[in-house]
């Protein structure tokens, strides 16, 4: 097929259209490549533009500092109010101190199973009592005595004693534990001692009775009583409850719940290693309390944000952990200080002291909010870039 002139002129046209398209889409990449090596050669300058403009955004106010203050204000004052909690009491003083605790005395009549609401009222807790007849003596002992009664008693346990101690009140007994859930109960009535002023009358274990019929006894005396049945109910859930609560801050105040029943030997054995429910309700009380002023303090100065003055909101969220970081470091400090101010001043509970709970919480933080702001500066500088890149490009 013969190409006529016309076509030859078109063909040669469009040859150097092509040309000429290839030149400029060449020089518009050659200027592209350009412009992004320029933008690449400006990045280091900008990411340290960028490193300086975080670090001044995230830098305190004096908004942050009142923060600060508060929050290290809670946390100092929380160590100041549990190292009280956590001071060891005798029996009688902390008796004293409890609410609704009475002057109590023995006088238990010879019913079985059943004690009024007067008794209930008026005589101590039955398994406080470790004096014991002849007859418990030569028929079973459980060999009660003023040091082991809290871990062999289980009606001074903090969980189980809300059961079994306030089915001993109504019942007038106390239930030993014996280990492995194993438990046996006596009958308690008044006896008669001595001291240097005469006689006087005291609990004391006079025979064996049953578990399963204390328990027995409870429930006719509700069914039969009614009304009055469980107002005795309640009474003696009081008394319990007083009763917990009176053993609580003593020297040796009350086990781990649970672990009596398992083992009496490995409740005291915790106790005397100063495990026992005073340390670790305290222990609790800190670590809890610890975290909620955390809480509380992020909370409140996220509300406090104003876009206007505080800048982006993903720098204000540096400064709130700031906060919370240098006001839980303080929190370490303070509690370091006070328990080595106790030592040095002949406190020999001082170490017992020590806010473990809320040292535990404090180091956690101290821990991990480097890690968190590192991501947060990372996330903050790769965000700008990209954005300064996107902008040159």
């Amino acid at each position: 097929m013969k190409i006529t002139e016309e076509q030859k002129i078109a063909i040669q046209r469009r040859l150097k259209q092509m040309v000429a398209d290839y030149d400029s889409e060449k020089q518009s990449i050659d200027n592209d490549l350009h412009q992004y090596q320029e933008a690449v050669n400006q990045l280091p300058q900008f990411i340290e533009s960028v490193d300086a403009e975080f670090e001044d955004l995230t830098e305190l106010t004096k908004k942050d500092l009142s923060f600060l203050a508060f929050a290290s204000t809670l946390q100092v004052a929380r160590q100041l109010i549990t190292s009280y909690l956590k001071t060891r009491l005798s029996d009688k003083e902390s008796a004293r101190q409890t609410p609704f605790h009475t002057e109590e005395h023995s006088d238990r009549r010879t019913r079985q199973y059943y004690a009024t609401k007067s008794e209930i009222a008026t005589n101590p807790v039955p398994f406080d009592a470790v004096r014991k007849t002849e007859t418990v003596k030569n028929n079973g002992n459980p060999k009660l005595n003023g040091f082991n009664h809290r871990y062999k008693a289980i009606g001074h346990d903090p969980l189980l004693g809300l059961v079994f101690g306030t089915a001993n009140i109504m019942t007038k007994t106390i239930t030993v534990v014996k280990g492995n859930f194993l438990f046996e109960t006596y009958h308690v009535g008044s006896g008669m001692a001595t001291n240097g002023r005469g006689e006087y009358k005291v609990d004391m274990l006079t025979n064996q009775a049953s578990t399963s019929l204390m328990f027995e006894h409870i429930c006719s005396r509700i069914k039969s009583e009614g009304k009055e049945g469980w107002e005795a109910v309640a009474l003696a859930f009081g008394k319990e409850l007083v009763h917990l609560l009176s053993d609580l801050r003593t020297a040796k105040s009350l086990p781990l719940p649970i672990v009596s029943a398992i083992s009496p030997d490995i409740s005291r054995i915790l106790n005397l290693c100063g495990v026992d429910a005073l340390s670790t309700t305290t222990f609790s009380i800190d670590l809890f309390v610890s975290k909620l002023i955390d809480t509380a303090i992020a909370y409140m100065h996220s509300w406090c944000y104003n876009p206007a003055n505080d800048g982006p909101i993903e720098t204000y969220e540096v400064r709130t952990r700031n906060i919370i970081y240098y006001s839980n470091l303080i929190s370490v400090a303070s509690t370091t200080i006070q328990t080595l101010f106790r030592a040095y001043m002949g406190d020999e509970s001082a170490i017992s002291k020590f806010d473990f709970g809320g040292s535990i919480s404090s180091l956690g933080v101290v821990w991990q909010t480097p890690f968190i702001l590192s991501d947060m500066k990372s996330d903050y500088i790769r965000s700008k870039t990209v954005n300064f890149l996107n902008k040159e490009l």
